[in-house]
Protein backbone atom coordinates (compact mmCIF):
# COMPACT_ATOMS: atom_id res chain seq x y z
CA UNK A 1 0.00 0.00 0.00
CA UNK A 2 2.87 2.50 0.62
CA UNK A 3 4.33 1.63 -2.19
CA UNK A 4 1.65 2.55 -4.57
CA UNK A 5 0.67 6.05 -2.59
CA UNK A 6 4.69 6.47 -2.89
CA UNK A 7 4.50 5.76 -6.48
CA UNK A 8 1.50 7.90 -7.37
CA UNK A 9 3.57 11.00 -6.25
CA UNK A 10 5.07 12.83 -8.70
CA UNK A 11 8.12 11.10 -10.02
CA UNK A 12 11.54 12.27 -9.61
CA UNK A 13 11.16 13.16 -6.31
CA UNK A 14 14.01 11.77 -4.00
CA UNK A 15 13.19 13.08 -0.80
CA UNK A 16 10.50 14.55 1.31
CA UNK A 17 11.09 18.31 0.60
CA UNK A 18 10.19 20.28 -1.94
CA UNK A 19 9.74 18.77 -5.83
CA UNK A 20 10.43 22.19 -7.83
CA UNK A 21 6.93 23.06 -7.98
CA UNK A 22 6.06 24.57 -4.65
CA UNK A 23 4.93 20.89 -3.40
CA UNK A 24 6.17 18.75 -0.64
CA UNK A 25 6.62 14.88 -1.44
CA UNK A 26 7.30 11.72 0.55
CA UNK A 27 9.75 9.27 -0.18
CA UNK A 28 8.27 5.41 0.17
CA UNK A 29 9.66 5.39 3.91
CA UNK A 30 8.15 8.37 4.94
CA UNK A 31 4.50 7.10 3.01
CA UNK A 32 4.94 3.27 4.57
CA UNK A 33 5.16 5.39 8.20
CA UNK A 34 2.23 7.38 7.18
CA UNK A 35 -0.08 4.51 6.10
CA UNK A 36 0.73 2.73 9.44
CA UNK A 37 -0.06 5.69 11.38
CA UNK A 38 -3.50 6.31 9.35
CA UNK A 39 -4.52 2.49 9.92
CA UNK A 40 -3.96 2.57 13.70
CA UNK A 41 -7.37 5.25 13.71
CA UNK A 42 -10.55 4.03 13.39
CA UNK A 43 -12.16 7.31 11.60
CA UNK A 44 -9.92 5.59 7.95
CA UNK A 45 -8.81 2.49 6.36
CA UNK A 46 -6.68 1.50 2.86
CA UNK A 47 -8.16 -0.99 0.71
CA UNK A 48 -6.52 -2.70 -2.42
CA UNK A 49 -7.45 -4.96 -5.14
CA UNK A 50 -5.75 -7.62 -7.59
CA UNK A 51 -6.41 -7.12 -11.36
CA UNK A 52 -8.93 -9.11 -11.09
CA UNK A 53 -10.95 -7.42 -8.76
CA UNK A 54 -10.13 -9.82 -5.43
CA UNK A 55 -9.48 -8.30 -1.98
CA UNK A 56 -5.43 -8.35 -0.73
CA UNK A 57 -5.35 -5.42 1.57
CA UNK A 58 -7.42 -3.88 4.01
CA UNK A 59 -6.43 -2.45 7.07
CA UNK A 60 -6.88 -4.40 10.55
CA UNK A 61 -9.88 -2.54 12.42
CA UNK A 62 -11.88 -1.85 8.87
CA UNK A 63 -11.41 -5.89 8.36
CA UNK A 64 -12.15 -6.87 11.79
CA UNK A 65 -15.69 -5.23 11.20
CA UNK A 66 -17.08 -6.91 8.58
CA UNK A 67 -19.31 -9.99 8.92
CA UNK A 68 -16.76 -12.89 8.04
CA UNK A 69 -13.31 -10.93 8.32
CA UNK A 70 -11.41 -13.97 8.05
CA UNK A 71 -12.27 -14.72 5.07
CA UNK A 72 -12.77 -11.82 3.57
CA UNK A 73 -8.92 -11.49 2.12
CA UNK A 74 -9.02 -13.31 -1.53
CA UNK A 75 -12.81 -12.53 -2.13
CA UNK A 76 -14.47 -9.83 -4.89
CA UNK A 77 -14.19 -6.58 -3.26
CA UNK A 78 -18.02 -6.62 -5.16
CA UNK A 79 -19.32 -9.73 -2.85
CA UNK A 80 -17.85 -7.92 0.08
CA UNK A 81 -19.54 -4.47 -0.27
CA UNK A 82 -23.16 -4.44 -1.77
CA UNK A 83 -24.74 -1.08 -3.45
CA UNK A 84 -28.12 -0.72 -2.62
CA UNK A 85 -30.44 1.44 -4.13
CA UNK A 86 -31.00 4.07 -1.60
CA UNK A 87 -27.56 4.50 -1.39
CA UNK A 88 -27.87 7.72 -2.95
CA UNK A 89 -25.46 7.75 -5.94
CA UNK A 90 -27.25 8.76 -8.79
CA UNK A 91 -27.00 4.93 -9.46
CA UNK A 92 -23.53 4.41 -9.50
CA UNK A 93 -22.63 0.38 -8.29
CA UNK A 94 -19.40 -0.69 -7.19
CA UNK A 95 -19.74 -3.48 -9.89
CA UNK A 96 -19.86 -0.32 -12.63
CA UNK A 97 -17.19 2.03 -10.97
CA UNK A 98 -14.59 -0.55 -10.91
CA UNK A 99 -15.20 -2.06 -14.65
CA UNK A 100 -14.55 1.94 -15.54
CA UNK A 101 -10.98 1.39 -14.52
CA UNK A 102 -10.50 5.07 -13.27
CA UNK A 103 -10.96 7.04 -10.08
CA UNK A 104 -13.69 6.97 -8.00
CA UNK A 105 -15.22 9.00 -4.89
CA UNK A 106 -17.35 8.67 -2.29
CA UNK A 107 -19.32 5.80 -2.80
CA UNK A 108 -21.79 4.31 -0.33
CA UNK A 109 -21.63 0.80 0.38
CA UNK A 110 -22.41 -1.83 2.85
CA UNK A 111 -22.22 -4.85 4.90
CA UNK A 112 -24.14 -7.47 6.45
CA UNK A 113 -27.95 -8.21 6.58
CA UNK A 114 -30.72 -6.14 7.42
CA UNK A 115 -29.96 -6.71 11.36
CA UNK A 116 -26.38 -6.01 11.33
CA UNK A 117 -25.68 -3.86 8.28
CA UNK A 118 -22.80 -1.55 8.23
CA UNK A 119 -22.09 1.42 6.21
CA UNK A 120 -19.33 2.55 4.05
CA UNK A 121 -17.85 5.16 1.67
CA UNK A 122 -15.47 4.03 -0.46
CA UNK A 123 -13.08 5.59 -2.59
CA UNK A 124 -10.34 4.73 -4.96
CA UNK A 125 -8.20 4.88 -8.09
CA UNK A 126 -7.05 2.14 -10.58
CA UNK A 127 -3.35 1.16 -10.33
CA UNK A 128 -1.52 0.11 -12.90
CA UNK A 129 2.96 -1.17 -13.45
CA UNK A 130 4.89 0.27 -15.75
CA UNK A 131 4.21 -1.05 -18.63
CA UNK A 132 0.45 0.07 -18.18
CA UNK A 133 -1.05 -3.31 -17.33
CA UNK A 134 -3.49 -2.66 -14.80
CA UNK A 135 -2.82 -3.85 -11.90
CA UNK A 136 -6.17 -3.15 -9.38
CA UNK A 137 -7.24 -0.60 -7.49
CA UNK A 138 -6.27 0.83 -3.85
CA UNK A 139 -8.28 3.27 -1.84
CA UNK A 140 -9.26 4.61 0.97
CA UNK A 141 -12.50 3.45 3.24
CA UNK A 142 -14.34 4.69 6.10
CA UNK A 143 -17.68 3.73 8.21
CA UNK A 144 -20.44 5.62 8.44
CA UNK A 145 -23.03 3.79 9.88
CA UNK A 146 -23.95 6.24 12.47
CA UNK A 147 -24.10 9.35 10.18
CA UNK A 148 -26.69 7.13 7.92
CA UNK A 149 -28.67 6.30 10.54
CA UNK A 150 -28.62 9.54 11.77
CA UNK A 151 -29.39 10.62 8.83
CA UNK A 152 -32.90 7.70 8.09
CA UNK A 153 -33.72 9.41 11.49
CA UNK A 154 -34.10 12.57 10.35
CA UNK A 155 -35.38 11.70 6.86
CA UNK A 156 -38.44 9.49 8.81
CA UNK A 157 -39.29 12.22 11.09
CA UNK A 158 -39.53 14.61 8.46
CA UNK A 159 -42.28 12.30 6.77
CA UNK A 160 -43.79 10.68 9.26
CA UNK A 161 -46.45 12.18 12.33
CA UNK A 162 -44.32 11.76 15.66
CA UNK A 163 -46.89 10.45 17.34
CA UNK A 164 -48.49 7.46 15.26
CA UNK A 165 -45.66 7.00 12.96
CA UNK A 166 -47.87 7.40 10.34
CA UNK A 167 -47.32 9.15 7.28
CA UNK A 168 -47.90 13.50 7.78
CA UNK A 169 -49.94 15.79 5.54
CA UNK A 170 -47.22 17.10 3.40
CA UNK A 171 -46.24 14.01 2.69
CA UNK A 172 -49.59 12.74 1.59
CA UNK A 173 -50.54 15.64 -0.21
CA UNK A 174 -47.33 15.00 -2.18
CA UNK A 175 -48.28 10.80 -2.83
CA UNK A 176 -52.03 11.86 -3.40
CA UNK A 177 -50.65 14.55 -6.30
CA UNK A 178 -48.18 11.98 -7.95
CA UNK A 179 -50.87 9.51 -7.53
CA UNK A 180 -53.17 11.56 -9.42
CA UNK A 181 -50.92 12.64 -11.92
CA UNK A 182 -49.80 9.14 -13.07
CA UNK A 183 -52.64 7.53 -12.92
CA UNK A 184 -54.64 9.99 -15.05
CA UNK A 185 -52.31 9.53 -18.38
CA UNK A 186 -53.01 5.29 -17.36
CA UNK A 187 -56.71 5.94 -17.06
CA UNK A 188 -56.81 4.11 -13.22
CA UNK A 189 -58.78 4.52 -10.60
CA UNK A 190 -58.43 6.06 -7.01
CA UNK A 191 -60.15 6.65 -3.76
CA UNK A 192 -59.72 8.40 -0.87
CA UNK A 193 -60.98 8.37 2.70
CA UNK A 194 -61.32 10.78 5.37
CA UNK A 195 -61.87 9.93 8.79
CA UNK A 196 -62.41 11.94 11.67
CA UNK A 197 -63.03 11.00 15.57
CA UNK A 198 -66.51 11.74 17.25
CA UNK A 199 -65.86 13.43 21.00
CA UNK A 200 -62.37 13.17 20.29
CA UNK A 201 -62.48 16.63 22.67
CA UNK A 202 -64.08 15.18 24.98
CA UNK A 203 -61.27 12.46 25.54
CA UNK A 204 -58.72 15.68 26.05
CA UNK A 205 -61.44 17.73 28.07
CA UNK A 206 -61.92 14.94 30.99
CA UNK A 207 -59.13 12.38 30.56
CA UNK A 208 -55.96 14.37 29.72
CA UNK A 209 -53.52 15.07 26.44
CA UNK A 210 -51.81 12.05 27.76
CA UNK A 211 -54.57 10.11 26.94
CA UNK A 212 -55.75 11.40 23.81
CA UNK A 213 -52.40 10.91 22.57
CA UNK A 214 -52.67 6.85 23.49
CA UNK A 215 -55.83 6.82 22.09
CA UNK A 216 -54.81 8.56 19.01
CA UNK A 217 -52.08 5.62 18.62
CA UNK A 218 -54.38 2.89 19.46
CA UNK A 219 -56.99 4.27 16.79
CA UNK A 220 -53.76 4.56 14.10
CA UNK A 221 -52.69 0.92 14.93
CA UNK A 222 -56.25 -0.43 14.11
CA UNK A 223 -56.30 1.35 10.55
CA UNK A 224 -52.94 0.09 9.58
CA UNK A 225 -53.83 -3.41 10.68
CA UNK A 226 -57.03 -2.89 7.91
CA UNK A 227 -55.04 -0.85 5.56
CA UNK A 228 -51.29 -1.12 6.02
CA UNK A 229 -49.08 1.99 6.91
CA UNK A 230 -48.29 3.18 3.24
CA UNK A 231 -51.48 4.38 2.57
CA UNK A 232 -52.62 6.15 5.95
CA UNK A 233 -51.75 9.44 7.24
CA UNK A 234 -52.35 11.50 10.23
CA UNK A 235 -53.71 14.78 9.00
CA UNK A 236 -53.82 16.37 12.13
CA UNK A 237 -55.38 16.44 15.59
CA UNK A 238 -57.72 13.20 15.13
CA UNK A 239 -58.11 13.73 11.61
CA UNK A 240 -57.12 10.79 9.35
CA UNK A 241 -56.62 10.11 5.66
CA UNK A 242 -56.54 7.33 3.31
CA UNK A 243 -55.22 6.60 -0.05
CA UNK A 244 -57.19 3.64 -1.69
CA UNK A 245 -55.24 2.95 -5.48
CA UNK A 246 -56.93 1.35 -8.12
CA UNK A 247 -60.45 1.20 -6.04
CA UNK A 248 -63.36 1.89 -8.17
CA UNK A 249 -66.46 -0.27 -7.27
CA UNK A 250 -68.34 2.11 -4.90
CA UNK A 251 -69.37 -0.98 -2.97
CA UNK A 252 -66.57 -2.59 -2.41
CA UNK A 253 -65.37 1.11 -1.08
CA UNK A 254 -68.54 1.59 1.22
CA UNK A 255 -67.85 -2.25 2.51
CA UNK A 256 -64.58 -1.11 3.26
CA UNK A 257 -65.75 2.14 5.05
CA UNK A 258 -68.45 -0.02 7.43
CA UNK A 259 -65.35 -2.55 8.04
CA UNK A 260 -63.23 0.72 9.08
CA UNK A 261 -65.72 2.38 11.11
CA UNK A 262 -66.59 -1.11 12.91
CA UNK A 263 -63.11 -1.71 13.94
CA UNK A 264 -62.31 2.17 15.48
CA UNK A 265 -65.52 2.11 16.74
CA UNK A 266 -64.75 -0.91 19.11
CA UNK A 267 -64.07 -0.19 23.13
CA UNK A 268 -60.29 1.08 23.98
CA UNK A 269 -58.47 0.10 27.44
Amino acid sequence: MAWNIARSLKKGAASGRDNGSGQSVMTPAQALSFCRTVENFDVVGFWSTDPEGRLVHLSGKTLARLPDAEAALGKPLTELFATLDDAGDNGRSLRFVLSRRSRFERLAVCTGTEQDRRWWMLSGEAQFDPGQAFAGFTGICSEITDDRRIAQENSRAAMHDPLTGLLNRPQMTAKVERTLSAYKSQKRPCATLLIDLDRFKQVNDTLGHSAGDALLRLVSERLVTILGDADVCRLGGDEFQVLLPDVEDRGDLGNLAERIITMVSQPYT
